[in-house]
């Protein structure tokens, strides 16, 4: 990537005091940018403090004046702003109707390029599959899949009406230094000995570093050929759920794995899928012991085709750069 096309250019990124958006405002404040950082809760603004060249706003990403003046004298907009849990409507305010509105007010501004970070979730869970960027979810798809697809509709409805160069990017399961789920989590997981793991762990995870995502999204930001595109940016081919957990182990010791037979932990998931609200990813749990035990692939094909780009952090590199955070947090000795 031509890191010196950065320097001096004027960029808007929300969710800025998210796990995302934080490592986007970092990594264009070392490129020399200027960063208008959207925050939707003033107290988060201290996350990104003092990085140089960045000014936290306030906003809402639902409040149309609110946008067109975040966006004001912007040449690169990342949309990184998302609600992961809530009810429905909670979730399709912001991740639907906040996304139009971001979108028309980008192209309104006549932004060079308006990158939307969506999410593999949404080709929802089907194991075994190879999701390419022309899959379709199945019915039933929990609430955040279907509202990060409808997000993207969105953005695809503006630029065909206006001519918004826009790209997506659909990351996996985002990990690195302050990811508290798929890094502090998944590290407490992988200290227990033995560690069991349903079909032996044999089924894959859309595992990506956060630098990875971000990188991607700057090339999209740039790139003549992202324009249009969606993109996924996972691990490929994707590390099995027990490569995972080993790289997270071996940082303590090695780890002694147990398979945990799936028709042990059939009549969980059923009971948890018939209990679960009606939008709850619980009632896709039987659908995802499934993905536990079949390998399913994200491919990176178009990436490496059409911008040159494939994912760089190894996992065991990725892990190991985690260390200091979870040693600060008080999780590793």
């Amino acid at each position: 990537m031509r890191t010196e096309i950065w320097r001096e250019r004027q960029v808007l990124v929300t969710g800025a005091t998210g796990f995302v958006g934080r490592a986007l405002v970092r990594r264009l404040s070392r490129e020399g940018a200027r960063v208008r950082a959207l925050v939707h809760t003033p107290s988060k603004a201290e996350r990104i403090e003092g990085l140089d060249g960045v000014v936290p706003v306030t906003g809402d990403l639902t409040d149309p004046e609110a946008m067109a003046e975040a966006v004001r004298d912007v040449r690169v907009v990342v949309n990184s702003a998302a609600a992961l849990r809530g009810s429905e409507g909670q979730q399709e305010r912001i991740n639907i109707t906040g996304t139009r509105i971001l979108a028309e007010a980008a192209a309104g501004a006549g932004v060079d390029r308006f990158v939307h970070i969506s999410s593999v979730a949404v080709y929802g869970f089907q194991p075994g599959a190879r999701l390419d960027e022309s899959s379709k979810a199945p019915p039933g798809t929990y609430t955040y899949g279907r509202t990060k697809a409808g997000a993207e509709r969105s953005v695809r409805e503006v630029a065909a009406g206006t001519g918004l160069p826009m790209c997506i990017v659909r990351p996996g399961t985002i990990y690195g230094p302050e990811a508290r789920t798929w890094s502090g989590r998944l590290f407490g997981w992988s200290q227990r000995r033995p560690l069991w793991l349903p079909a032996g762990g044999r089924g894959t995870v859309p595992y990506i570093h956060v630098d990875d995502v971000v990188d991607l999204c700057l090339v999209c930001a740039d790139h003549p050929a992202a324009v249009g595109e969606a993109l996924n940016v996972v691990m490929d081919p994707p590390p099995t759920l027990r490569e995972v957990l080993g790289a997270w182990a071996r940082l303590t010791g090695e780890p002694r794995f147990l398979t945990l037979p799936t028709g042990l932990l059939r009549p969980i998931a059923w009971l948890l899928a018939h209990t679960g609200d009606p939008d709850s990813p619980r009632r896709q749990a039987p659908t995802v012991l499934r993905m536990l035990g079949e390998p399913t692939r994200w491919p990176m094909d178009k990436a490496r085709d059409r911008l040159g780009w494939s994912p760089r952090v190894a996992l065991e590199e990725g892990v190991r750069g985690c260390v200091p955070w979870l040693r600060e947090k008080g999780l590793l000795p």
